[in-house]
């Protein structure tokens, strides 16, 4: 015992090697930060039921109803034309429009003129947004950059990202109450997760197609 203990001291005292040991920790880190979590967030995602989707797809509009919007005040005019514009935008990237949902909502005064895509294929518009415009051709922009995030899955990406994250700093600390949030906060999360520069890239892309 008393051999291990020192040649462990040896290796404690040894600045060379703490050197290493530091620099090898952090590659390793980084990669699995890099490459390691998105990969396995992928592959989880890739899994998950369409009705799984569906069940937060509809927690995560419950909770944006009671918190976030209010009925639109759009016209119903206005609110046919956007619809029709949903579909001709969803065609034109090759998506059919009976994949998703397109709804309009007047958000509250932190939201303002914004736009959403919720997991399972909805994507919230606000009345403000709609004012904000000039022109169509610009609501069929953020119509399209919103498609970009649902084909590409990105919110449902994203919060297992961090889920991982939680999972791996939940193992190491024991602390296994941050699991159970995550768990029962998803459906907000997802209302409050700002996507990935990566994943706006792409959205980006898909819009300008």
């Amino acid at each position: 015992l008393g051999g291990h203990s020192g040649f462990i001291h040896k290796l404690e005292s040894n600045l060379s090697l703490i050197f290493v040991a530091a620099v090898i920790t952090v590659i390793f880190t980084w990669g699995v930060t890099r490459y390691g979590i998105p990969a396995a967030a992928d592959a989880i995602v890739d899994s998950i039921p369409a009705t799984t989707r569906d069940l937060l797809d509809q927690k995560v509009l419950e909770i944006a109803d009671d918190n976030l919007f209010k009925p639109s005040e759009l016209s119903v005019e206005k609110q046919q034309e956007l619809a029709e514009l949903f579909a001709d935008v969803s065609s034109t990237l090759q998506v059919s429009a009976k994949d998703y949902r397109f709804l309009l909502r007047k958000g509250s005064r932190n939201l303002g003129a914004n736009a959403l895509a919720f997991p399972s294929g909805t994507i919230v518009m606000t009345d403000e947004l709609v004012l904000l415009a000039t022109d169509n051709k610009q609501i069929a922009g953020v119509i399209a950059h919103e498609l970009g995030h649902l084909e590409g899955k990105h919110s449902l990406r994203q919060l297992v990202r961090g889920s991982i994250v939680t999972f791996v700093v939940a193992a190491i600390t024991g602390d296994v109450s941050s699991v159970s949030a995550v768990a029962v906060s998803a459906p907000t999360l997802l209302l409050e997760l700002q996507y990935s520069r990566e994943f706006e890239i792409q959205a980006d892309k898909t819009s300008i197609q």
